[in-house]
């Protein structure tokens, strides 16, 4: 891993906020190891059509704080209940970042 570069870890991870795995990727040495969740805990994703836990996630490093969006990270309401539970036991997530000026 190259800890200059701006790294983003998004996906079902299979682990619970408080879950080993999870804690470990927001605690490093420096910004370009240290993985940010931007939901609040609150924020659950599984299942769709009742949620009661987060398995679901979008993670970036330190180096990548400048483009985040504040309060853009978000579970959208693209369906409803019933329809989303067809399309999958798991809910989206998105978030916006600025365009990096290089």
């Amino acid at each position: 891993m190259d800890a200059s570069q701006n790294l983003l870890v998004a996906g079902d991870l299979n682990s619970v906020l408080e879950s080993k795995e999870i804690e470990v990727l927001k605690s490093g040495n420096s910004e370009g190891d240290i993985f940010y969740d931007p939901l609040p805990e609150n924020v659950l994703t599984h299942p769709s059509d009742n949620p009661s836990r987060r398995l679901d996630y979008i993670l970036f490093n330190g180096n990548m704080q400048n483009e985040y969006i504040p309060g853009s990270a978000k579970i959208p309401n693209f369906f409803d209940d019933k329809k989303m539970k067809v399309l999958s036991d798991h809910l989206p997530i998105v978030i916006s970042f600025k365009k990096r000026d290089d």
